[in-house]
């Protein structure tokens, strides 16, 4: 099936997508490794607006809090499976992150 229509916005600033988000309080935000282009394909969700999250600028990074990795928004799995502060379950710290 195709998706219904919808807005679509790639933002620079997380600024800017709280402040989209705020004004458009019913929008899905897209940053990757979630199911909801499938679920609009079949008309299970008809968001009206889609705001892209995988250009924001300051969301990719990985802090060392007590000795674990904890990810920012924008880091992709693969750099913090490689991080050194990962745990030996291979998790970042709050349960997410690659398995190893």
């Amino acid at each position: 099936m195709i998706a219904p229509t919808f807005d679509y916005a790639v933002l620079k600033t997380l600024t800017e997508a709280v402040s989209l988000l705020n004004q458009n309080p019913e929008a899905k935000l897209l940053a990757g490794g979630h199911s909801l282009i499938p679920l609009m394909r079949f008309r299970l969700a008809a968001p009206a607006l889609l705001i892209d999250l995988n250009r924001l600028s300051g969301l990719e990074y990985i802090r060392e809090e007590a000795g674990r990795a904890e990810p920012g928004g924008g880091d992709a799995g693969g750099d913090c499976a490689e991080h050194p502060g990962r745990d030996g379950a291979g998790k970042a710290a709050g349960g997410g992150g690659a398995a190893g």
